[in-house]
């Protein structure tokens, strides 16, 4: 065990520093001296309240890429239903993989930073052959929605604490404003994320009342203690120090994107955890909270760390598979 432990948290630190995630240029802070207004009980009590579900249906422009036995893949876009400040942001970009006959869908969230999907299409390629339709979404402020001069992910996650907060909010309302839309396409649907997309995922279970079911891989609660002890974020913890915020002042900052501290929506035998034993960059003392907060719903620890599912993810899109079918 030991060995094991040693070995994938290794690898972790090895694919850390091969492929790292640039710095920003410039100190990231925040933009307001107080987050009341993103503090408020009422949010944190009901955070439908700060989350709130778009009206109507995403008008999207959709493109036919391909049609495989059994499902059909097609691209699609529309605007946000919460602008951002940035023109690059304010469309949504999705990948729909139509499974014939479904009478499930899911929602997939990829990770912090990513400049490819190519993981997530595998699941959602294999879901489809199971029979059950997906929607891939791509991030706020991630590769195509990215702003000119800034890398995947930048904007999303850094110092600037309440422009974190908003791309969270932003997030949410789209993942609301998309369940508008499968909820006419399926008569069950759920929700599905990878690292930080599973961060976002029990967010959304927090807000959505509409999902039967949710699954987390290589996901915890509090944001604010996986930027301070994580193994990716030493930066931005630097300009959170920068900026004169404290540990405390920052977890209480991001209480509302903290889904160890929200309401959830989905009952506890309808969400899979999927988790490594040895993750330093969602260190598992945060996955440990939320597990408890949800009352201990089923949970799987798998003998690696973060980057080095890639030696299971088979096995975990099989536990996924596998869940979503008897959800």
């Amino acid at each position: 065990m030991v060995a094991t432990r040693i070995f994938m948290q290794t690898f972790d630190r090895v694919m850390a520093w091969w492929r790292p995630l640039k710095k920003s240029p410039e100190p990231q802070k925040p933009t307001v001296k107080s987050f009341e207004r993103y503090t408020r009980e009422e949010y944190i009590s009901r955070p439908e309240l700060f989350y709130t579900r778009p009206d109507g249906v995403p008008q999207f422009s959709n493109r036919l890429v391909s049609e495989t036995e059994g499902y059909k893949l097609y691209k699609l876009q529309c605007e946000t239903c919460y602008p951002s400040g940035y023109e690059q942001n304010n469309k949504m970009y999705l990948e729909y993989y139509k499974a014939d006959k479904a009478l499930k869908s899911l929602i997939i969230l990829h990770g912090w930073g990513r400049t490819k999907k190519d993981v997530e299409k595998t699941l959602c390629e294999e879901l489809a052959r199971h029979g059950i339709s997906s929607v891939l979404v791509t991030l706020p402020y991630h590769m195509e929605r990215a702003p000119e001069g800034t890398w995947s992910g930048e904007y999303f996650l850094s110092g600037n604490v309440d422009r974190t907060i908003e791309a969270v909010r932003q997030t949410i309302m789209e993942i609301r404003y998309i369940a508008n839309f499968l909820k006419e396409q399926a008569d069950v649907i759920g929700i599905y994320g990878i690292s930080l997309g599973g961060v976002i995922a029990h967010i959304a279970m927090s807000a959505e009342d509409r999902f039967g079911f949710g699954v987390s891989a290589f996901a915890g609660g509090s944001p604010a203690g996986i930027v301070m002890d994580g193994l990716l974020t030493n930066y931005i913890r630097g300009d959170i120090e920068l900026a004169g915020l404290s540990r405390q002042e920052l977890e209480e900052a991001w209480q509302i994107i903290n889904p160890g501290l929200l309401p959830c929506k989905v009952g506890k035998n309808k969400i899979l955890m999927i988790n490594g034993k040895y993750d330093q960059v969602i260190p598992t003392v945060y996955t440990r909270q939320l597990w408890e907060h949800l009352g201990r719903p089923q949970i799987k620890w798998y003998p690696c760390a973060h980057y080095s599912v890639y030696f299971f993810i088979s096995d975990v899109f099989n536990d996924v598979c596998r869940f979503v079918k008897e959800a």
